[in-house]
């Protein structure tokens, strides 16, 4: 990529996006510098800077942007299922599989709350609340689906975003467990009632 490319706009801002997601997921918000991501699309550093004023910005866009992709992909599912239990699997098993494609998903559950700018912070604690209201809505349906009275909703949320914030390990082949195995481990433990 080069400085000629500046001009086609989004898909060169995609493609900052994509590799700045990959580098701050693999090296942390410190460990990613302005030059670091220039260099690693071919580019100059004025050229990124075009597209995005600071690394701030960009990881601000990098949380955005992959937020928002994640949470449309979960509320696609939940609207595709036909009744709780086969919400509940659809949406663990989607978000799941959204983290194993998407590394940069981790920045949610990474030290990046405590990286960085009030901003950056600020942003990552709003999407950590969203994320566990969303998901606690969805155990509550599935709880009352199955006339539990229990506080486990709640529980059950902080638990899989606990699992979910390092899919390198849980989606390592040689571990064997899966999106689908997490999938139906917390769908079995909502239908009967443990």
């Amino acid at each position: 990529m080069t400085d000629k490319d500046a001009g086609e706009g989004k898909s060169t801002r995609e493609e900052i996006l994509a590799k700045a997601g990959e580098l701050f997921a693999r090296k942390g918000y410190f460990g990613v510098s302005m030059q670091t991501i220039a260099s690693e699309l071919k580019m100059t550093k004025a050229a990124l800077y075009y597209h995005f004023p600071s690394k701030e910005k960009i990881y601000l866009n990098v949380l955005e942007e992959t937020f928002g992709r994640l949470f449309n992909k979960l509320k696609t599912a939940a609207a595709e299922s036909r009744n709780p239990a086969e919400t509940l699997f659809r949406v663990i098993n989607s978000y799941l599989n959204f983290t194993l494609e998407n590394p940069q998903a981790s920045l949610f559950y990474s030290s990046a709350a405590g990286e960085g700018s009030n901003a950056i912070r600020q942003v990552v604690s709003d999407i950590r609340q969203k994320m566990s209201r969303f998901f606690t809505d969805i155990f509550e349906m599935a709880e009352r689906e199955e006339k539990q009275e229990s506080a486990l909703a709640a529980e059950l949320a902080r638990m899989l975003l606990g699992i979910l914030a390092n899919p390198f390990v849980w989606g390592k082949k040689e571990i064997g467990i899966t999106a689908r195995f997490i999938s139906n481990l917390f769908t079995a433990s909502t239908s009967h009632g443990s």
